[in-house]
């Protein structure tokens, strides 16, 4: 979406899977006034399939923001449109309209040259990207401790106001950052695309503590904003419906050949340039299968994630938060002489998620587990921290025939040593954890995903340039995470955006 709107004003014609819910209701209100008084709550808090149990049930974590019954369509027709056969690695990949982006954490997070290192670009060639995006989609946040990983940024509006565990965390942060940041330890606010001034007939936040049950939440950006728009100007097309399955060099441009979904039937589009952004897992496959490829190996990046939960010692007990934002509002980063790799996370307080998606990580009866969650959720906070991640050998993507994808992924780390380090530096904030309470998803869950046809790797058989044109086809241009040949902690999107529109822009 980022680079249709950069062209705009050209003839473009988008196709897409595009997936929607059928008759999806609205939520009006707040949330958790809807708990007391909707008697159809349970249609999209719990679902018809007890969609959001799912993590009672599996090993295998489902993000919290991916399983309400209004929101599991994001991930759904996985298998029927795209077999995958993986080892060690569980991917969320979407053919929803708008992609995963429905239920992204919505921050927008810029690179800076130290992230760019191995990237044949700088951040200047992005800045003005960013600019025009923050003034696009909205952006609150401020310029604070974090400017030197960020940035000095300028367009922003106002901060959200804390909820009270952020609050309370930012508060005691403040009388001991100067130790802190000498630790090699930053934290501030994040930057998130949630509105809190009215822009372009979008509203500003209200706190209703929907967004993790609804992808309609105006406040807050998700691409389909931007295809509205879009779909007003007669020279934009939009097709969803169809799976992009290969293209083909022809004289002058390029041939595209997709499937629809509703009969099966194929057709071919031509066009002077493809523009490919499927994400970086189905990209890769798009790229192995124009070429008819089932022996070569393209690298995965993803960023190794844990889940850290902490309690705020003050307010156990204390009534529920009902009016701040849910999402994650400040930023911690790890930089200095104790790591040895910058290390990037966000603390959400636990708000309007269920209880059930952490009563079954505390160690009493049932009876006292429930005790203990409904005392010691409105004081919890949860760090969600993510690491870097390069090419390693063992990591890669293949086909293993004309229509299953494969997927190996080693985890190549140790985790748990920053885990401990900031559980011991958060103590004196008043926010205490055991190191037993940390989560350690598989491999996927971070949704990072990345690498798999690099920016300037001239090494492998399939790799672009630095205006991210495939080698083998110079029509062909890739605008998603498979062009990053290094995977650094900051969550990725707002890069992949910016770099979407620089790509376009380069367009003849």
């Amino acid at each position: 979406m980022a680079a249709a709107w950069e062209l705009r004003d050209r003839d473009v014609l988008i196709l897409d899977t595009g997936l929607t819910p059928a008759d999806q209701p609205e939520i009006q209100g707040n949330i958790f006034e809807l708990r007391r008084t909707d008697p159809n709550q349970a249609e999209y808090i719990l679902g018809s399939e007890f969609q959001s149990l799912v993590n009672i049930q599996s090993s295998d974590l489902v993000s919290v923001k991916l399983k309400a019954p209004l929101i599991d369509f994001v991930i759904r027709d996985l298998p029927h449109l795209a077999p995958l056969e993986t080892e060690n690695f569980v991917p969320f990949i979407s053919y929803a309209c708008g992609g995963l982006a429905n239920a992204w954490g919505a921050g927008a997070y810029r690179y800076n040259d130290c992230d760019l290192a191995e990237f044949p670009i700088a951040a200047d060639d992005l800045w003005p990207f960013y600019d025009e995006l923050t003034a696009h989609i909205g952006i609150s946040g401020t310029n604070d401790d974090l400017v030197p990983f960020f940035g000095r940024i300028t367009g922003l509006q106002p901060p959200l106001p804390f909820n009270r565990n952020c609050g309370r965390f930012y508060r005691c942060w403040q009388k001991k950052s100067k130790k802190m940041m000498k630790r090699g330890i930053y934290v501030g606010r994040t930057q998130l695309t949630v509105l809190t001034d009215e822009l372009d007939g979008r509203p500003a936040y209200t706190n209703n503590n929907t967004s993790f049950f609804t992808t309609r939440e105006p406040s807050i950006y998700t691409p389909r904003i931007t295809l509205e728009r879009l779909l007003q100007r007669p020279n934009i097309r939009y097709l969803p419906g169809w799976m992009v399955d290969r293209f083909n060099p022809r004289q002058g441009g390029v041939d595209v050949e997709a499937r629809c979904l509703e009969d099966g039937t194929r057709r071919h589009f031509r066009a002077h340039h493809l523009l490919l952004g499927a994400g970086a897992i189905n990209t890769g496959r798009i790229v192995l299968q124009s070429f008819n490829d089932q022996n070569t190996r393209l690298p995965v990046l993803d960023n190794p994630v844990s889940f850290i939960p902490f309690v705020n010692l003050v307010d156990i007990g204390a009534a529920t938060d009902m009016s701040g934002y849910e999402g994650g509002q400040l930023i911690v980063i790890c930089d200095g002489p104790r790591f040895p790799e910058r290390i990037q996370g966000s603390l959400y307080s636990i708000i309007s998620p269920l209880r059930s998606d952490l009563f079954f990580n505390f160690p009493l009866s049932l009876r006292g587990n429930l005790a203990l969650t409904k005392n010691i959720i409105p004081a919890m906070t949860v760090l969600q921290l993510f690491y870097p991640d390069s090419p390693r050998a063992e990591n890669y993507m293949k086909l293993a025939n004309k229509k299953k994808l494969f997927i190996h992924y080693a985890q190549g780390r140790s985790l748990g040593a920053v885990e401990s380090l900031l559980i011991r530096a958060f103590f004196p904030l008043g926010f205490a954890t055991l190191p037993g309470l940390v989560q350690y998803p598989k491999p996927g869950n971070s949704i990072h995903y990345a690498g798999t046809v690099p920016m300037g790797r001239t090494d492998l058989r399939y790799h672009t340039d630095r205006e991210c044109r495939l080698n083998r086809n110079p029509r062909v241009r890739l605008i998603d995470g498979s062009v990053f040949p290094q995977l650094p902690a900051k969550n990725l999107t707002f890069t992949l955006m910016a770099n979407a529109m620089r790509v376009a822009r380069d367009l003849d």
